[in-house]
């Protein structure tokens, strides 16, 4: 069966994306993934996204890699990946 998603979003390029099977993921690919039950709520109940709604994101780490937050700044194994925004801030895309 294919499946096709479209991505209307900023968070990764718009358009229509091919929807195949994980046999290994790398970092850099892109998913599509279901929210958890809580996230959907609270998605749906700001007016951030209907429940029926998957995301398509960026993978940053797989497998073993270590992924942490300290003093808002986002690691991967130990090297600074990202800076975590402050929930007062508003997101800017």
């Amino acid at each position: 069966m294919i499946r096709i998603v479209y991505n209307p979003s900023d968070g990764a390029p718009r358009g229509f994306y091919l929807v195949l099977r994980a046999t290994g993921l790398r970092v850099g690919e892109r998913i599509v993934a279901g929210l958890h039950s809580d996230t959907t709520t609270l998605a749906a109940t700001r007016g951030y996204l209907p429940r029926s709604v998957l995301i398509l994101k960026q993978t940053v780490a797989i497998g073993s890699q270590r992924v942490c937050i300290r003093d808002a700044v986002v690691y991967i194994d130990d090297a600074p990946a990202a800076r975590r925004l402050d929930p007062t801030e508003k997101a800017v895309r």
